[in-house]
Formats: structure tokens, C-alpha cells, sequence
């Protein structure tokens, strides 16, 4: 199991802790009130790099979003009131569900895990749209509440979706009548329903409570979530603390910079000595410069053009037909499908906050004409990026990349090149071994709005051209063929 969500935990507030294998995530009511409820998501470490932190809401819901190469998935933990329960705190609890539902977007999936108390039943000819045809027992009020919360938010409760045995079916015994229910639900939408591959109850697991381990088996992969780290203090040029007249500085410095700490706590006294010693340092020692940016010259990048260049000139050496095709986009910033790019951004993954910021700058976009003094009524701007903002090249960029992917996602045309991950890369002996050589496939090469193809044979080049395209076209852009221009070297 990788994400286990847990009810009735009984802690206290909000809260985190991680354990060997698995960081706790919960959340309850205040310190000072009774210890009761308490949602709880636990989460396998190696996933922790691609969710996005719960959401508090109360003690009986919490959230979280996990990061999948299909996308955010929307997980919801709940944990409803009980049958004898008061209707106004039955009305909350799903009034609460629903804002939770209404705050994902419409286009993740979403799925709701918890303790309903509900007992659905199986009549799925009365409730098509939510129920499968292998429920079990019958319904109660509550199990009539949730269903009609399913119906009006095109839920369907995947337990009922699977034929499996009476017992992988039921998560609760009664007490006194000994009856066995189905109470611990899994929910999600009609859409999603093709990724769940089981949903089941567990009676031989040991889980000190009451309840059975329902088990929800889902084809999701997930995909690590790239967080922008902060850009930490610069490093101190230590080599000139061999010059001891700069040590003398130093030393003398630091004497005079050293007042008497503020505060009585040992963190306020070594945040002062700290920053004290680092500043002082700084200022007499200077800041570390690298050498070498990178290991090629530096201040003179590996562009695209000198990456051609290479690839020129390998073709040269290896005897074999080179075709380059430059292709250039018309007005490639202003042509961009605004609803493609969101629903491409929802993709692969943006946070949500920063998702919202970029549609709130494209919302709503007006522009006028100025023409001999005059200028026209405001009109609507419905597509490309927005012009001078500093996130239009990288918008694009995203963009363009998805265009070629879909351009050429199942063709294996282009140049091959073979290489070595064991540190043999001079070897070319070792090159033509099969074990430890990878084939590396350079095809296109992009640079703002344009981009170049290469390969090996005019035919192929034609096939590249046309797969281009075809994927401009379904992403709205056009290729100027004026300025699209075909190269080729040691050609017949």
C-alpha cells in the first residue's frame, strides 16, 4: 500500500510526522476540545517528492493531491457522523464534501475514501449511474443520502464495481445482531472508474479496530513534483584566508562587529552570531567564483546552431547523408490556444496556485487600435500568450514541446547515435557491444518559435515535415513556408 487514509485517529490539531517507511499527516479538532474523530493520511515515503501537502478543512475531512503522469489526482479523506446522528450535523458533513469537490478542478480525477457509515445495498437498477450490480445488503437512510450525493456529483462508488466474495465485501460486523455491512467506501467518478482495478475488504488483517482494511488497487504512475528550491548564501572565497593580513582583518572586524547579542534564547543569541561571522567574512573574503560554468568555455553557451555544428560534422566523419529542415511558426505567440495550453499545463502537473495566476492574466484580455490619432472600441483577445509578460517564453516553450511530442511520439525516425553509461565512452571497440550502449535519437532541435529536423534520407525528412504539420494544424499554429528552408550535406 502506498497512501492509506485512516479515520477516528483522535489527535489533536494539525500536524505531521514521519515514520521508517511512512509520514503521517492528520488532523483534528483543537487542543482543548474532546478528542474525538480525526482524519489521518499516511503516505509512503519515496512518494512524498509528488503530492502536494493535505488541505485542512475539519476534524472528520482532509485532502491531498497526489502528482501522476496523468495528471493531479485529487484524494479525499472522510470520516461521516454515525446513523443515530443529528440531520444538521449529517447536512454538514456532505455540505462540506461538496465544497471539497467543487475546489478541485474539473479535470482531476478525484476520490473519496472514508468511514460513510452507509449501507448502499445492491439495487443497482434504481441507481444506475452510482451503484454496480455486485452490492451487497440492503440500503438505509443514510446509504439514500449518499447515493443522491453521488447522483448529483457523477460519483460512483467503486465497491460495488467488482465481483468478489461475500466476505471481500463487507468491512463491519455488528455487535449484537452479528450482521456483516459494507460501510468503509471508495468513490470516485464514472470517468476515472477505468483506472481502478480493484476495490476489496481484507478480513485477516490486523488493524486494532473494529473495521476491516478495504483496499483499492488503482493504476496511477506517479511523477515527482519539481519544486523551485530557494537560492541559498553565497559561498565565502576561502582561499584568501592564507593571506594573514586578511585573517588580521578578519579577526579585527569581527571584534568590533560583535556586540552583545540581542535576546535571552540560544536561537536568537547563534541566529546573531551566525549571520555576524558570514557577513563579516563576506566582506573581507569576497564571494567564491566557479572557474568554469560549465564544461564547455564560459559566457559562450552550447547553442542549438553549434550543436548542429557537431552533428555536422559527425555526419562528415561517419561518411553518411545529412538533412536538416528549418522550420519557422507564423506569429507563434500570438496563434497559442489558450484552453490547449491550460488543459496541457493541468497535465503535467502545475501547481495549482500558480495555475490559477497564469489564467487570471490571460482572463478577461482586451486590446485596442490606435490609428492617425484615433483609437478603436476594446475587443476581446481570446488566444496567444500574453505579450510582454515573462512567463510568454516559457508558456510557449511548454506548449511547442507538447506540440512536438504529439508530433512524434510513436516514430523511431531520425539520427541514432550510440553510447556508453560505463564511463568507456572513447572505446570504440566497446561501442559496438551490445551490453551497456544506449542508442540516443537526435531528431528535432528547438529554439523559441522555431525549430529544425534532422535525419539521414530526403524520405524520412519528408515524413517529419508532414507529421509537423499535421500536429501544427491540431494545435492551431501554422508554418510559414517562406522562411522554412531544407539543408543538406554529402547528398547525391
Amino acid at each position: 500500500m502506498d497512501t492509506v487514509a485512516l479515520q477516528e485517529t483522535r489527535l489533536p490539531a494539525t500536524g505531521s510526522t514521519r515514520e521508517k517507511d511512512f509520514t503521517f499527516f492528520w488532523q483534528g479538532k483543537p487542543p482543548e476540545e474532546v478528542r474525538e474523530h480525526g482524519v489521518d493520511f499516511a503516505i509512503r515515503n519515496r512518494l512524498l517528492g509528488s503530492i502536494v501537502p493535505p488541505t485542512e478543512w475539519s476534524a472528520r475531512i482532509i485532502t491531498l493531491q497526489l502528482h501522476t503522469a496523468a495528471g493531479m489526482v485529487s484524494l479525499i479523506n472522510a470520516y461521516s457522523t454515525t446513523l443515530t446522528s443529528s440531520t444538521e450535523a449529517k447536512d454538514e458533513i456532505y455540505d462540506d464534501l461538496g465544497l471539497a469537490l467543487r475546489d478541485t478542478p474539473q479535470q482531476e480525477p478525484d476520490f473519496l475514501l472514508g468511514d460513510f457509515d452507509a449501507r448502499v445495498g445492491s439495487d443497482h437498477s434504481s441507481w444506475p449511474s452510482c451503484l454496480g450490480q455486485f452490492g451487497f445488503g440492503k440500503m438505509n437512510e443514510s446509504g439514500q443520502r449518499l447515493l443522491e450525493f453521488c447522483c448529483r456529483h457523477d460519483l460512483c462508488i467503486t465497491n460495488s464495481f467488482y465481483d468478489t466474495k461475500p466476505q471481500d465485501k463487507v468491512s463491519w460486523r455488528h455487535p449484537r445482531s452479528k450482521h456483516y455491512h459494507q460501510l468503509d467506501l471508495v468513490l470516485t467518478g464514472r470517468s476515472t472508474l477505468r483506472n481502478v482495478k480493484l476495490t476489496r475488504s481484507f478480513q485477516s488483517t490486523d488493524c486494532d479496530t473494529d473495521h476491516s482494511l478495504v483496499v483499492c488497487r488503482v493504476k496511477f504512475q506517479p511523477w515527482k513534483i519539481l519544486r523551485v528550491k530557494k537560492e541559498g548564501r553565497p559561498r565565502i572565497n576561502v582561499i584568501k584566508t592564507c593571506d594573514l593580513h586578511k585573517v588580521e582583518d578578519f579577526t579585527a572586524a569581527l571584534v568590533n562587529a560583535l556586540p552583545v547579542p540581542p535576546g535571552d534564547s540560544a536561537s536568537e543569541r547563534w541566529s546573531h552570531l551566525r549571520g555576524t561571522i558570514f557577513n563579516t567574512a563576506m566582506s573581507i573574503c569576497g564571494k567564491r567564483h566557479n572557474k568554469s560554468a560549465d564544461w564547455f568555455e564560459r559566457g559562450r553557451p552550447l547553442t542549438w546552431w553549434s550543436t548542429l555544428r557537431l552533428l555536422q560534422e559527425k555526419c562528415r566523419e561517419e561518411r553518411k547523408a545529412l538533412y536538416i529542415a528549418f522550420i519557422d511558426l507564423t506569429k507563434a505567440f500570438d496563434l497559442v490556444s489558450r484552453d490547449g495550453l491550460f488543459k496541457i499545463l493541468a497535465k503535467i502537473g502545475c501547481p495549482r496556485t500558480l495555475f490559477s495566476m497564469i489564467q487570471s492574466f490571460h482572463k478577461d484580455m482586451k486590446g485596442t487600435v490606435m490609428y492617425d490619432g484615433s483609437t478603436s472600441e476594446p475587443f476581446n483577445i481570446n488566444s496567444g500568450v500574453k505579450q510582454g509578460c515573462v512567463l510568454a517564453p516559457t508558456l510557449f516553450g511548454i506548449f511547442f514541446a507538447i506540440l512536438v511530442k504529439h508530433a512524434f511520439g510513436t516514430t523511431t525516425e531520425g539520427i541514432y547515435l550510440r553510447t556508453r553509461s560505463d564511463g568507456k565512452l572513447y572505446n570504440l571497440s566497446r561501442l559496438r557491444a551490445n551490453a551497456k550502449v544506449h542508442m540516443r535519437i537526435l531528431r528535432k532541435f528547438l529554439f523559441v518559435d522555431n525549430a529544425s529536423l534532422t535525419i539521414h534520407t530526403a524520405e524520412g525528412l519528408q515524413q517529419l515535415l508532414n507529421r509537423s504539420a499535421a500536429a501544427c494544424s491540431v494545435f492551431g499554429l501554422t508554418i510559414r513556408l517562406k522562411k522554412t528552408q531544407v539543408m543538406g550535406q554529402d547528398v547525391k
